[in-house]
This record gives structure tokens, C-alpha cells and sequence, in this order.
């Protein structure tokens, strides 16, 4: 749903300057002999990304999207509950949260609780178990270059979370397809007048739907890191022509 081919692209170019991010580029296809066209190549985040990016790969890692988001659950029992990867705390019963998140590593379920249990209902351990500093990043670049397909945008999804040696949870974004806008409108998909004038503050009110983003953005301090990251992104990777440019370049 992306006709100009470079939204993904220039995203993950401009994510990459502040925390570990997939590079992207575009291939062109050939089956059989036969050219079907360019296609958008996104890296993958397994072992050999958290070698590149972290010297180290045996972590727990977990993909942050819900189970038969993008599938058919027409014949799905009608008891099957899908919830968000919202980081909402469950209960300490790791199979709570099996329809959430996509387990990527041979151990982590306890390790994810932890977390979770910490943010909380724990919050002011938070910096003992979560790189909070990237997680902020991430929100920025989310709100800056209107990738709201995001945990801190309409849809919480599209994340990954990998705890490194230093016992630290990192976020690492993923999917950046509908960054600059694109396709998925949400709310306001019949008034896209709320997507153009997003408030990047607007997902940290509530504590109940998304208690990372309050929590967060509830603490003074967090606050403001959140704030001089929105500043430093739109100063150093908003340029719009330079953007325009690229895309051309790119095209």
C-alpha cells in the first residue's frame, strides 16, 4: 500500500541513527525466469542482527505482535481471547500472554513477566530492567515521522524486545511500512485532519491501555528525555527537502 516504494526504506534510515533497526533495501524479483518487480527487502531481526548490534545473541527475544492479526480467525473458537502487546500485567501465568507475544528464543517467558511485573507494578525499578532511554528514542522517531502503526501510535504492535547481558530489556522497532503517514489511518481514517496534527503526547494519558507510554511520559524526568529526543529527531532528520531528494535519488 506503499506505490512510492521508499517510505520503509527512508524510515529505517532515519530510526537507524538512534537505536539497532532493520536496513531495508529493494530487490528486484525474478521467478522462474520471470520479473515480477521490485519489492521492499527488510532485514530480519534474529541472531545474527543481535550479534551486529548488541556483540551478543543468546537473550531472550520476543516479537511484539499478537497472534492472527493479520490472518483469517473466521473458523477460531469464539472463547479465543487476541490481546495487543500492550505490556499490560496479566497475571504471573506466562500462558496469559501466549496470543500476544511470538517467543523468538529457546527461554524468556520468565524473563518477560519480570518485566512486566516491574513496569507495573514496580515502576520505580523500571531503569534496573529496561533500557528506558531507547524506548524513548523509539517513541520519537514513532511521533516524529508519523509511524503510527506503533505501541505509542494508533495500533500497539510492531516492536521487538531483546534483554542483553546487562539484564536491560531493549526495544527494537519493526514494520515500518506506514511511516510518513501511510496506508493504516486509524481512528481517523475518515478525517485524516487528527493524523496530520498527531500529538505525540496523546498515547501517554492513559494508564490503563498503554501503561510504557504513560508511565513514561508520567514521570518528569522521562518526560523531558522524551521531549529533547522530539527536538533532536526533527532537527537533525526532518529536513524536508533532503528527504524529497533521497526519495528521488531512490526512485
Amino acid at each position: 500500500m506503499d506505490p512510492t516504494f521508499a517510505k520503509e526504506f527512508t524510515a529505517s534510515k532515519i530510526y537507524r541513527k538512534y537505536l539497532p533497526t532493520p536496513e531495508v533495501n529493494l530487490n528486484k524479483l525474478h521467478v522462474q525466469g520471470n520479473y515480477l518487480g521490485v519489492y521492499v527487502n527488510a532485514e530480519s531481526i534474529n541472531k545474527q542482527f543481535l550479534d551486529k548490534h548488541f556483540n551478543e545473541k543468546g537473550g531472550a527475544l520476543f516479537k511484539c505482535d499478537d497472534s492472527d492479526r493479520f490472518c483469517d480467525t473466521a473458523g477460531a473458537p469464539s472463547s479465543a481471547v487476541i490481546l495487543d502487546p500492550d505490556l499490560k500485567y496479566l497475571g504471573n501465568d506466562s500462558t496469559l500472554y501466549y496470543n500476544s507475544y511470538d517467543i523468538k528464543s529457546d527461554y524468556g517467558w520468565e524473563e518477560l513477566l519480570d518485566f512486566i511485573d516491574t513496569l507495573n507494578n514496580h515502576f520505580n525499578e523500571i531503569d534496573s530492567i529496561l533500557n528506558v532511554d531507547r524506548v524513548l528514542w523509539c517513541f520519537a522517531v514513532n511521533s516524529v515521522i508519523s509511524n503510527l502503526d506503533t505501541y505509542n501510535g494508533y495500533y500497539v504492535h510492531n516492536y521487538y524486545l531483546y534483554k542483553t547481558e546487562d539484564g536491560l530489556f531493549q526495544m527494537i522497532p519493526w514494520d515500518l511500512d506506514n511511516s510518513f503517514i501511510g496506508a493504516i489511518l486509524g481512528w481517523d481514517y475518515f478525517n485524516p485532519t487528527g493524523v496530520y496534527h498527531f500529538d505525540p503526547y496523546f498515547f501517554g494519558q492513559s494508564s490503563t491501555s498503554r501503561p510504557l507510554a504513560y508511565n513514561l511520559l508520567d514521570n518528569p524526568l522521562y518526560r523531558k528525555q522524551y521531549t529533547a529526543h522530539l527536538r533532536t529527531v526533527i532537527n537533525e532528520s526532518l529536513d524536508t527537502s533532503i528527504i524529497r531528494n533521497k526519495i528521488n535519488q531512490l526512485q
